[in-house]
């Protein structure tokens, strides 16, 4: 998302947030399986990639992400392995240290969330399959804020800033002109 009180000189600030396809709902490991693995598994292996097995989040999907198959397979080349120096995504697995980052800002959700005051505006794809739209919906349920919208964008993917680009451009340019300081 983006979070803007001051957006630089001469530029208009606003005040709120903005989110698209959030990933704010996943399913954590058992209690103790997490125990476990911050006790034992990430100070000696945190640097280690996690086996494809457990680490099913961290991969790829471009059809759950891309309309046009063509954007998806340049999404595949962007590989800062394979292109050092030109390709900006990691393709490789997930590290285990990443993943317990990832565990530790989850479990704090639900209380951040209820914590969010800010105007905020999201679009979110009900169908994406990459960040599901349910943790979106608690977001709205859970935050005390009394200004918050979600547009829902059918058909949109998650990418929705490629997939419906006319779409995002135009919602988030009149919510941020509603909330221009």
């Amino acid at each position: 998302g983006i979070n803007a009180e001051y957006m630089g000189r001469g530029a208009p600030s606003f005040g709120g947030a903005l989110f698209i396809a959030p990933s704010l709902e996943v399913k954590l490991p058992p209690q103790l399986v997490v125990f476990l693995g911050k006790l034992f598994v990430r100070p000696f292996f945190g640097l280690w990639i996690m086996p494809a097995f457990v680490a099913k989040a961290s991969r790829h999907a471009p059809e759950l992400s891309y309309r046009d198959q063509a954007e998806a397979a340049l999404a595949l080349l962007d590989d800062c392995e394979r292109f050092p120096g030109v390709g900006l995504a990691w393709r490789g697995g997930m590290y285990w240290d990443v993943s317990y980052a990832f565990v530790d800002a989850f479990e704090r959700l639900d209380g951040e969330l209820r914590q969010l005051h800010s105007p905020f505006l999201v679009l979110h794809d009900p169908e994406d399959g990459v960040c599901k739209i349910a943790g979106t919906r608690n977001l709205m349920e859970a935050s005390p804020s009394g200004d918050k919208t979600l547009v829902e964008v059918p058909n949109g993917l998650h990418k929705l800033d490629t997939n419906e680009h006319d779409l995002v451009i135009r919602e988030t340019t009149a919510w941020m002109e509603r909330h221009r300081k």
